[in-house]
């Protein structure tokens, strides 16, 4: 009797990319917000699936649920792009109706007095009134000018004024020197209306 024949060890054929797109594309769907690893998924999930076919269809399921999930990461990554942009194009859009320029149909605003006292303080005394038919908030920006250079600029805050109402304000700034100086409303502001 001879020596008993051993056969040659079995060699397990595995699919460790189709297992990967699998892995990337599970990882991609939950960071759907950058597309990447999406299209890796797509990619390990393509060879994946051709590798399949060479190891008796191993990781057949695996790679097509990683190009599956790779597609929908790159539709969930770019539709996510398109939403945040949209939301941030509204949220300027919301700031600028809350406290972005008023619009000039609900007020009117006046410069009554611009003057520099002793000690280089300037005052600028204003009336803004609400021609509006609601209550509003608005604010008030000056410049403190001489020729054409701004030397100081101030604002201030008016707040629950009622329709077809006027108050009176004032913003103080600090200059230098004297001389012909003027006093420009240069802003009129939504203040949360």
């Amino acid at each position: 009797m001879g020596q008993p024949v051993v056969p040659p060890p079995v060699v397990k054929q595995s699919n460790g990319i189709a297992l990967a797109a699998m892995i990337v594309g599970i990882a991609a769907v939950v960071l759907c917000f950058t597309f990447v690893p999406g299209v890796v998924a797509l990619i390990l999930g393509v060879i994946g699936l051709g590798k399949a076919k060479g190891v008796g269809g191993k990781g057949k399921g695996q790679a097509i649920t990683g190009i599956v999930l790779g597609l929908l990461s790159v539709v969930l990554g770019i539709g996510s792009w398109w939403a945040i942009a949209r939301g941030a194009d509204r949220v300027e859009e919301v700031v600028d109706e809350l406290a972005g320029p008023a619009d000039p149909s609900t007020y009117k605003v006046s410069v009554t007095r611009c003057q520099l006292d002793d000690v280089g303080n300037v005052v600028a005394q204003g009336r803004l009134e609400n021609t509006s038919d609601e209550e509003r908030n608005y604010e008030v920006r000056v410049e403190f000018v001489r020729g054409g250079d701004v030397l100081d600029s101030g604002n201030t805050f008016l707040t629950n004024i009622a329709p077809d109402d006027s108050v009176v304000w004032e913003i103080t700034g600090i200059v230098d020197g004297d001389g012909n100086l003027r006093c420009t409303v240069t802003d009129v502001n939504n203040l949360f209306n």
